[in-house]
């Protein structure tokens, strides 16, 4: 974990540097921005080499599997959430609607893209022998 948690601290320690000595010859002002995209490709690149080297797990299957419906429940979120916040007056009903909502929408969103058949009739009989 140490290694994973130095990496990206690498990746900026690198990233100063040269962007430094860029900006010295006469690169263009928005050098350092793309020099850090760059090292923060190459680090994500070698995450996904390593968790695959490590674990056999493909990137597409991350993608689809732990990616795409944590994308898609952020979507939701920030979409309900945000029309409520700036529709509702800042207060304690605005704090409970949008609790609520966060809540409302998280289980729907992770019950209808996050589950697959599996999981839901598990959680369906684990609520039924909680009743």
């Amino acid at each position: 974990i140490a290694m994973v948690i130095s990496l990206p601290v690498t990746s900026i320690r690198i990233s100063f540097p040269v962007s430094y000595y860029l900006l010295k010859v006469g690169a263009p002002i928005y050098i350092p921005l793309v020099v850090s995209l760059v090292s923060q490709v190459a680090y994500a690149i070698y995450l996904f080499t390593d968790v695959k080297a490590k674990t056999g797990i493909t990137l597409s299957r991350f993608l689809k599997g732990v990616i795409k419906p944590v994308a898609i429940l952020a979507f939701a979120l920030t979409i309900s959430c945000g029309i409520e916040s700036m529709l509702v007056e800042e207060g304690f009903a605005r704090f409970l609607m949008v609790g609520t909502t966060t809540v409302a929408v998280s289980l729907g969103t992770i019950w209808a893209f996050c589950l697959d058949s599996g999981e839901k009739s598990f959680v369906k009989n684990f609520i039924a022998s909680k009743l």
